[in-house]
């Protein structure tokens, strides 16, 4: 998940201005994702030819790089995970928000910005959403059957036995979600997950953790797949950690 610098900074070293992710990302993973899956995104998106996701560490501080980015890319939805908005989000040029507050702390806060040309096209899953899982889904209406894209902010690994218990819950919750789903649509869903999944390759290796075991216990169980993994070239996104 590529991690923007803190609520506080714009444009500076990093990943502080949103344009400057979405280059780097799309130089180094859409554009290096193997053909079938590059494919399977475009067709399953039909109307939404361009998608991205980001974890923005606070946005209200990157509003202007966000509408730069939204611009000169041609964004149809952008999915936001750490917006950190208590309150109303920002006002942002021919797109439309559709967003989940941050807590009373100021953590979290999940949101779509969705471009205000396939608005008519787009409509929340309300029905679905529950106290146990951070999770926001958009329909898009499409043939044969609609799509459903969903966002998802995941509780941090360790913790006491109740906030293990909280983990649990919302990995069952987000699973039973994408089950409810796929009998009506087709499902693409992303977010910070706060979970590593096993990892064993020339470039980058990782360790399965506590909260990937859970994760992958659901992609198991829903059938779905990692895109994120199935890249055959180029660089892992996360920035500025070991692996």
């Amino acid at each position: 998940v590529p991690r923007m610098a803190d609520n506080n900074t714009e444009d500076s070293n990093g990943f502080s201005s949103i344009t400057h992710l979405f280059q780097t990302l799309k130089c180094h993973f859409y554009d290096n994702l193997t053909n079938e899956i590059r494919v399977l995104i475009l067709l399953s998106f039909i109307m939404c030819k361009h998608m991205v996701f980001i974890n923005a560490n606070g946005i209200s501080s990157k509003q202007l790089s966000l509408q730069s980015t939204l611009d000169s890319e041609n964004i149809d939805i952008m999915a936001i995970t750490e917006t950190k908005l208590r309150f109303a989000p920002p006002c942002t040029d021919g797109y439309t928000w559709l967003h989940m507050a941050a807590s009373q702390t100021g953590s979290g806060g999940i949101a779509f910005v969705v471009n205000n040309n396939i608005m008519d096209k787009v409509s929340t899953i309300d029905e679905i959403l529950s106290d146990d899982v951070r999770s926001l889904w958009l329909e898009i209406k499409a043939t044969p059957k609609p799509l459903a894209v969903g966002v998802m902010y995941g509780l941090q690994e360790g913790g006491n036995k109740e906030h293990r218990e909280k983990v649990e819950r919302q990995f069952g919750t987000f699973r039973t979600q994408i089950h409810q789903l796929k009998h009506t649509h087709r499902v693409i869903t992303g977010g910070d997950i706060n979970a590593k999944l096993e990892i064993d390759d020339p470039v980058v290796k990782q360790t399965i953790s506590p909260n990937g075991q859970l994760l992958q216990d659901l992609i198991d169980d829903t059938e779905i797949v990692p895109i994120s993994l199935k890249a055959d070239e180029g660089r892992w996104t996360r920035t500025d950690w070991s692996n």
